[in-house]
């Protein structure tokens, strides 16, 4: 005679989880604006993109071929739209794809720097004036610096004028201008040269001659001629 009995099996728990979405954020760095020919990095955060997600980074809509969460590139143009998609590899999503926001890229030019100078009253002066020189720059900035030199010797402070009352025949002058914009290139720039012409000091003279020579008589007209060596007409 047998008896009948019952048997329990074990308890399987199981965890429900709550339908969720995919989302996905990126970020530029550095932040736009942009030089040209600067690198860009994207980075990318996902929510609920499980351990394997994948990105598909695009540019104007069209995708790269980057699939990483980060994205870097440097020949961007002004205007250019970056985004990314994240296809997610968690089960129970309401949605497995995400697209992100959309960063539109600000890409300044690369300007060049010049730099000209001229000089007051003029190039053409007397041992000892004091002639002043002044630099004009393009594309300086809002802080340019100045060095100027007198035959490749520095001279001056930092100032886009330049004044001095000893130069000598033949010295050359020019000024190097370093501008503080962003997006120049190179950020130096060497101006013209002015070659001065420094005419020495003479001291003035004058001598006078008569027509005739010796005694003379009284009544008479006579001529006398002046001559002067030194004076400026």
């Amino acid at each position: 005679m047998f008896n009948c009995c019952c048997a329990n099996s074990n308890n399987i728990v199981i965890t429900v989880t709550a339908p969720t979405s995919a989302s996905i954020s990126i970020s530029a760095n550095p932040a736009t604006p942009i030089c040209e020919q600067d690198n860009i990095i994207f980075s990318a955060v996902a929510t609920n993109g499980g351990t394997n997600p994948i990105y598909q980074w695009q540019v104007n809509g069209a995708f790269t071929g980057a699939t990483g969460p980060t994205y870097a590139i440097a020949s961007l143009s002004d205007g250019d739209q970056v985004s990314a998609v994240l296809t997610s590899s968690l089960t129970c999503l309401t949605t497995g794809t995400a697209n992100s926001n959309v960063i539109t890229v600000a890409v300044n030019p690369i300007l060049p720097v010049s730099s000209l100078i001229s000089i007051s009253p003029s190039n053409q002066f007397c041992t000892g004036t004091l002639v002043t020189f002044t630099g004009t720059v393009v594309n300086g900035g809002t802080n340019p610096s100045y060095q100027w030199q007198v035959n490749g010797a520095n001279a001056g402070g930092n100032s886009n004028t330049f004044s001095a009352s000893t130069l000598n025949d033949g010295d050359r002058i020019r000024v190097i201008v370093t501008s503080n914009l962003n997006c120049v290139s190179p950020v130096t720039a060497a101006s013209n040269i002015i070659i001065v012409s420094v005419l020495p000091l003479t001291n003035p003279s004058v001598s006078i001659t008569a027509n005739t020579a010796g005694t003379v008589c009284p009544g008479n007209a006579y001529c006398f001629y002046c001559s002067s060596v030194g004076w400026w007409k």
